[in-house]
């Protein structure tokens, strides 16, 4: 196959692949990774600019499209149906001055491949359902069992977690995007049962997949001071930690004493929850791990409940 023969260009992409996935799993919840770019030439010898990404997009989906019922062509265009996939295209996206026009930054004049954000996706779509369909189809229902079997093996097994957290993600763009949708796919088969079993556990365990990677490139912190509380209140927060963190749970750090009170913006300014921050110290494997939580409670001490706060991560601790 032709990129055999350019090693070097190879080794690149790869490069660029692993920078990419790395970045986007560092990234809090709900915070989009903004893909840098590189310059490059256009057709008619104007310097544009193409998002990183676009060097493996690119180069691996052509060369499954050019050989859809090779195996080795599959392996890696599936790194880039994880890029393609809704839960993992969420997690990233592009930034332009000016979209409409394709213009990156207007100050230095930096423009964008295409003339507008919308025709760079509309080119990466359209490559993106010649492939799928190809999956779809020229590839053999049989060899996408054997090959996301094999999948599920390495996850379970996989101890490193940047490894664990590509793997999960092959898992959920093969599933949603090629296996459901192969056109020799049967919901009542019994092969296909097995997988999709598997699926359903694996699914349930994509949170902690994000969360265990973060932790993992997250710098260890110091302990924070706590303050002292009620027994009452800490007794009641305690128990909402242990119910939601199970044994992992260790301890509870209180950060305040005082409830805030969220109000109504608007007339008559009613008080609609009241809130106290904490941290959560957890024990998973042999390390341990902090997050941080805003305690919410009704006006009248009724309902409570538990939220992560906004950008907070688990990361590693000096537990003392």
């Amino acid at each position: 196959m032709w990129y055999l023969h350019d090693e070097e260009s190879e080794k690149f992409r790869n490069e660029q692949f692993t920078l990419a996935v790395v970045n986007i799993s560092k990234q809090p919840s709900g915070v989009e990774y903004i893909f840098p770019y590189t310059a490059v030439e256009s057709p008619t010898g104007e310097k544009v600019v193409v998002t990183n990404d676009e060097f493996f997009r690119n180069a691996w989906t052509a060369l499954y499209i050019a050989d859809p019922q090779s195996a080795l062509a599959f392996h890696k265009y599936v790194q880039v149906v994880m890029f393609e996939n809704r839960k993992f295209e969420i997690k990233y996206a592009y930034k332009l001055s000016d979209k409409q026009k394709g213009i990156v930054d207007a100050k230095t004049g930096t423009l964008l491949f295409a003339p507008s954000e919308d025709l760079y996706v509309h080119a990466q779509e359209l490559r993106k359902e010649q492939a799928l369909t190809l999956a779809r189809t020229a590839m053999p229902i049989d060899y996408l069992r054997y090959y996301v079997t094999e999948l599920f093996v390495q996850y379970e097994t996989e101890t490193n977690p940047i490894v664990k957290y590509i793997v999960c993600f092959k898992i959920d763009g093969i599933m949603e995007n090629i296996f459901r949708k192969h056109k020799d796919y049967k919901s009542s088969d019994v092969v296909n049962r097995k997988i999709e079993a598997s699926y359903t556990v694996l699914k349930d365990q994509i949170f902690d997949v994000e969360t265990n990677v973060r932790a993992h490139f997250a710098p260890t912190v110091e302990m924070p001071k706590g303050v002292k509380i009620d027994a009452a209140t800490a007794a009641k927060v305690n128990s909402l930690a242990k119910e939601r963190l199970g044994d992992e749970y260790v301890k509870t750090i209180f950060l305040g004493n005082k409830w805030s009170e969220f109000k109504e913006n608007k007339y008559p300014y009613r008080v609609m929850h009241l809130s106290i921050p904490v941290a959560i110290i957890v024990k998973r494997g042999d390390k341990y791990l902090i997050n941080y939580y805003d305690i919410a409670k009704s006006p009248h001490g009724g309902d409570w409940n538990m939220m992560v706060k906004m950008g907070a991560g688990f990361q590693p601790v000096n537990y003392k």
